[in-house]
């Protein structure tokens, strides 16, 4: 809308009118809460100090911590700031770190057990 205003010249209300929009959607400012901030920036410190941890373990320790927080009001804070719980690295190397019996030990406990070997 700025724009068209700028290079036409016309009214905001006017502009509004012909894409028939109401006025007041365009004048909304949203009121942000600094409580809200607060919030917000203690949820970035838990998150970073516990990264493996959900909005809802997030909110438990909130609660601990003296915030009067619900888990709904956390997941939606968690959701604007795009957060998300991080995942384990898969180690492509697990696989190959599990021992297996040597079969020359396997094959000592059978000759020592009273069997004959030829």
């Amino acid at each position: 809308m700025t724009y068209i205003r700028g290079r036409l010249g016309y009214s905001g209300w006017r502009i509004c009118r012909a894409i028939g929009q109401a006025w007041s959607s365009q004048r909304y400012k949203k009121k942000v809460n600094q409580d809200e901030r607060c919030l917000v920036d203690e949820i970035h410190r838990l998150a970073l100090k516990w990264p493996r941890f959900g909005y809802r373990r997030i909110t438990a320790l909130l609660r601990r911590d003296g915030w009067r927080v619900n888990v709904k009001r956390v997941h939606r804070l968690w959701k604007a700031e795009g957060l998300q719980i991080r995942r384990k690295a898969r180690n492509a190397g697990d696989w190959a770190t599990v021992t297996m019996p040597a079969t020359d030990a396997i094959h000592n406990t059978r000759t020592t057990s009273g069997a004959t070997t030829s």
